[in-house]
């Protein structure tokens, strides 16, 4: 998505009208389902016209502008959970080969 947004104000920009909100559907971490909750899926955000930086729940709204997602801040946050899913898959991995699921 940030190359999308990249390209919104690079090579697209002549297609586009100059006023155009662009809006992605975010994969940020969600664990508690709860909507602002557990904050797993804080997120900071960087207002294109002012530079000013605000943290937000993005679990509550996926869908976000993308001038103001810091993708970076973003990559970041989604590797942060690599090892305890990973570690997460093994462990159920694990546990469905010594004592498999019965079939129905």
């Amino acid at each position: 998505m940030a190359a999308v947004k990249a390209a919104r104000h690079g090579v697209l920009a002549p297609h586009l009208k100059p006023d155009h909100v662009g809006i992605a559907s975010i994969n940020s971490p969600m664990q508690c389902m709860m909507k602002d909750v557990c904050a797993q899926c804080l997120q900071k955000h960087v207002d294109p016209a002012s530079g000013k930086e605000t943290i937000i729940f993005s679990c509550f709204n996926q869908d976000q502008e993308m001038d103001r997602v810091d993708f970076p801040n973003l990559a970041a946050r989604l590797r942060q959970n690599t090892v305890q899913e990973k570690l997460s898959n093994m462990w159920l991995d694990h546990l469905l080969h010594v004592q498999p699921l019965p079939h129905v």
